[in-house]
């Protein structure tokens, strides 16, 4: 099973030790090319998933030497994921084996359990992916396979909105003229391919790891404060969808409702993937509602209490298969005097449903 990582930069003090002058500069120092093997070790076997609770490594080798400024950390198997840091915290419920390298020695393996989320929040949280794309661009396959390594190693933790647009390179089939409205909201994007996570921060570049980091970041900083639910409804006679969102607050706050279909499985030629036959067009955007949502009434939800909202779609010219799509819901919440993603989900646009999904 793969398991989520959440390394981030946020407890540097835990890990970081101050080693008092002592001694001569005419001490030996040890030679690291003797080293044979290298030992991982923690201070704890558990932690609380609470994105404060710390495990700390250790990597020392065969001859004494400590090497937490050398060694690196990382999941069994999974080499596109490491820490640079001697240290590991996390906001979802997992057991977790570590191992460390060092010039091409591995240590032994050590295992963490993450437990109790909980008891800090209570909706299970999905991160919403926007991902800035183009038929004729011939660096968005790189991050496409980017996402789709990001899914693998977060299951059922994104969704991702693939907006296509055009540009004096190319048109695209599949542009939507909110891909434009994306690079207006977000200035500091620069170009095709980019990634806006929970329409709040934009991706570095389009490498997994900085995908990882952003991920990461929305996860730690940001937890759900609401939960979110989804029925959907096909009627082939009018050619309308009915999709019925409901949010069930966590904290009071204004929430606004976003919705968006898209297709998946698009057999199209992509620039850049000319050597890949099985290269598919996902996640492809070709209606959405709104970048920041709706509000429902004034947009104010107590705690405890929930708001539904049935989206009608008309999707009598459609040119893709009913059976492909899919409603995405994602729900914003106010912070300060802007609108964030808080919480995301989706399902068959064609009788699917979704309910509240819950942390354990």
């Amino acid at each position: 099973m793969k398991k989520f990582f959440f390394a981030v930069a946020l407890f540097a003090g835990a890990s970081t030790a101050f080693v008092a002058c002592s001694g001569s500069d005419d001490e030996p120092k040890p030679n690291l090319d003797d080293i044979k093997e290298i030992k991982l070790t923690v201070d704890k076997n558990a932690i609380e998933a609470n994105g404060e609770d710390v495990v700390n490594f250790t990597v020392t080798s065969d001859t004494g030497v400590n090497l937490n400024d050398k060694a690196v950390i990382l999941i069994p198997g999974e080499e596109i994921t490491f820490l640079d840091e001697m240290y590991y915290t996390s906001t979802v419920n997992e057991t977790v084996t570590f191992q460390a390298r060092y010039n091409g020695i591995y240590s032994n393996e050590v295992t963490v359990e993450v437990k109790n989320r909980s008891k800090y929040e209570k909706y299970f949280r999905r991160v919403l992916i926007s991902q800035l794309t183009g038929t004729w661009c011939v660096n968005c396959p790189g991050m496409t396979r980017s996402l789709k390594l990001v899914s693998e190693q977060f299951p059922d933790r994104i969704e991702i909105l693939a907006m296509h647009g055009s540009s004096s390179q190319g048109t695209d089939p599949y542009a939507i003229p909110q891909t434009e409205e994306m690079f207006s909201q977000f200035p500091d994007l620069r170009g095709y391919p980019s990634a806006v996570i929970d329409m709040r921060q934009k991706s570095v570049d389009a490498t997994t790891s900085s995908l990882v980091r952003a991920i990461n970041k929305s996860l730690l900083e940001y937890p759900a404060t609401c939960g979110v639910k989804i029925a959907s409804t096909y009627n082939k006679d009018t050619k309308k969808v009915d999709a019925k969102v409901t949010v069930a607050a966590e904290a009071t706050n204004k929430y606004a409702l976003g919705l968006a279909v898209v297709v998946d499985g698009l057999e199209y030629t992509q620039t850049g993937a000319e050597n890949d036959p099985d290269y598919l067009h996902n996640n492809v955007v070709i209606a959405i509602n709104n970048l920041r949502g709706e509000f429902i009434g004034d947009g104010v939800i107590n705690a405890g209490e929930e708001v539904s909202h049935t989206f009608t779609i008309d999707m009598s010219t459609t040119k893709y298969n009913i059976e492909d799509m899919r409603v995405v819901a994602f729900i914003l919440a106010q912070s300060g005097d802007a609108y964030y993603v808080n919480n995301s989900a989706s399902c068959k646009l064609d009788g699917g449903s979704i309910d509240y999904t819950y942390n354990e």
